[in-house]
């Protein structure tokens, strides 16, 4: 039987290049009982726009399939991600029910992580 993997924490952070931000998800995998997962696949499952609409489909953007693998304190970076988008991560492991997050804005959790400094 697979085991449930609960949880996707991100948090946000950003990197500067030539005065262009680039924002990165990081955060932790989590199994049921909140040990870290090793070894887990972290990739960009979906990304849209976050004004107007785009004819490109929810898993063609650039940064989709980017994936990371998790260390051994389950925590992963996703770097170099388009500001104008939002983002969706799957975390796979071949022991647990894969797990989608919810959509994440990285520009607006960094702002919001900004202020709170």
């Amino acid at each position: 039987m697979r085991r449930l993997l609960t949880a996707i924490l991100c948090t946000i952070s950003s990197f500067c290049f030539a005065a262009e931000v680039k924002p990165a998800l990081s955060g932790r995998v989590l199994d049921s009982s909140g040990s870290p997962i090793a070894h887990t696949t972290v990739l960009v499952y979906h990304a849209g726009v976050k004004v107007g609409y785009s004819t490109y489909c929810p898993s063609c953007y650039r940064d989709c399939g980017k994936r990371v693998t998790t260390n051994q304190n389950g925590e992963f970076v996703v770097q170099d991600l388009a500001p104008g988008l939002w983002f969706t991560l799957l975390a796979v492991h071949q022991r647990y029910v894969p797990k989608i997050s919810e959509k994440l804005d990285p520009v607006i959790r960094l702002r919001s992580i900004h202020e709170t400094v």
